[in-house]
């Protein structure tokens, strides 16, 4: 891309628009890019695509900004810019991301990178406001029996709220922090790709019309000329260089930490369950062959009928890996750990309880993934889902892909 703007800059003082079927200069860089490629893929034993790699485009939507906004005000532009969940009736959640709104106010945000790195500070705050729903199951009657689940009447029955900051690294491959990476990773081939492009498009005069488009056919021929070779298949390993480069520098800003804590508030009527509290923190990292995320939360419920403050505590780990080899594309594996304590909770059958295992998902081919799955429990009813129990460790094989690709089968003609 960058290459074909230098190059058609050069010319725009003499361009003019090309009758088909003559092909403008803008056209003839991609041209001579695929030629490139194409010629690479020729010498190579097992042809392959190259790696296409696209930055993400935000598309601008015209919205008035608001002054001093009300909440059914605030609600009520959420909802004109898609920033409220109305799909889970009776209730509705409303992202409480301030950038969200800027952005929604001022979409000229997005597109400067000036005001976007201006604000960077504010797209680290998110949150969410809840409102209405569907409360939880309980004992509401004192039978001893859980009671089932009732829907808020009112928006205003059951109001929820939880703030999130993150307070360490960023993910966004716009961070000016980025900007200095991305050009270390993809210079050196990015300069070689420009040069050949420049010195290729200057063989090409022999096929340019006065008007400095292009004859087709003689574009076409003098692109197959033995000459050019050479320099279209250095064209061709910079081309898949700067690819690879920035893949590359695009995995290591998705796999790098990031840390988050937030707080949350639950406030409803009794019907619908009791109030609660609660706060925690969830880091991510890609480290080695593995991504990692770790959880920890905390939560306290009001007082129930004997006084006490129903408390969970719940630390978690769990990494994954996707297979990137051929034979195994589309196969993961993950190992996970969590550890969870009960205090003063109403139907808790243990204190403590710890699970730790992992689990192999095999993608044997098109829509078939034969999930198996390895499960420790420091208590055997924790168990319950797995296929076979023995001890305190489950095994889980699920067949369901197989079965049905073997009933499909069957039922053919």
């Amino acid at each position: 891309m960058l290459a074909m703007i230098v190059l058609a800059s050069e010319h725009a003082h003499a361009q003019t628009t090309c009758t088909a079927p003559a092909i403008d200069v803008n056209a003839v860089v991609p041209l001579v890019d695929k030629a490139a490629l194409d010629l690479w893929k020729q010498t190579q034993p097992n042809p392959t695509e190259a790696t296409q790699v696209q930055a993400t485009s935000t598309a601008n939507r015209a919205v008035s900004p608001v002054d001093n906004p009300s909440l059914p005000g605030l609600l009520a532009f959420a909802l004109d810019h898609d920033l409220i969940d109305i799909s889970k009736q009776p209730g509705i959640t409303t992202s409480l991301s301030p950038f969200a709104f800027l952005s929604a106010a001022r979409p000229g945000v997005l597109d400067d990178q000036a005001l976007y790195n201006k604000y960077a500070w504010l797209r680290r705050i998110d949150g969410a406001l809840s409102l209405g729903g569907k409360g939880e199951s309980f004992d509401r009657d004192g039978d001893g029996k859980a009671d089932e689940a009732l829907d808020a009447k009112a928006l205003s029955d059951s109001v929820g709220v939880e703030l999130r900051w993150q307070v360490l690294g960023s993910r966004d491959r716009r961070d000016p922090r980025y900007a200095t990476e991305f050009a270390a990773s993809v210079g050196t081939n990015w300069s070689t790709e420009l040069a050949e492009d420049a010195w290729i498009i200057d063989q090409l005069k022999p096929a340019q019309l006065p008007n400095l488009c292009y004859d087709p056919g003689k574009l076409k021929a003098r692109l197959a000329h033995p000459d050019l070779q050479p320099s279209l298949l250095r064209l061709a390993r910079a081309i898949i260089a700067t690819k690879d480069a920035v893949a590359q520098a695009l995995r290591r800003v998705d796999r790098s930490l990031v840390v988050t804590v937030f707080g949350s508030h639950l406030s409803r009527k009794a019907e619908l369950g009791p109030d609660r509290q609660g706060f925690g923190a969830r880091a991510a990292v890609g480290w080695g062959p593995l991504d990692h995320t770790f959880n920890a939360d905390w939560s306290r419920e009001e007082k129930d009928a004997r006084g006490n403050h129903p408390t969970r505590t719940k630390l978690g780990w769990q990494a994954s890996t996707d297979f990137t080899s051929r034979a195994y594309a589309g196969s993961r594996a993950s190992l996970f750990a969590a550890w969870e304590h009960f205090s003063n909770v109403p139907g808790a059958k243990h204190r403590d309880t710890v699970k730790a295992g992992g689990q192999l998902e095999l993608q044997l081919g098109p829509g078939l993934k034969v999930p198996i799955s390895l499960t420790w429990a420091n208590h055997a009813d924790l168990l319950a889902g797995s296929s076979d129990v023995i001890g305190h460790i489950g095994i889980g094989i699920n067949l369901n892909d197989l079965r049905k690709k073997a009933e499909a089968k069957t039922v053919a003609p």
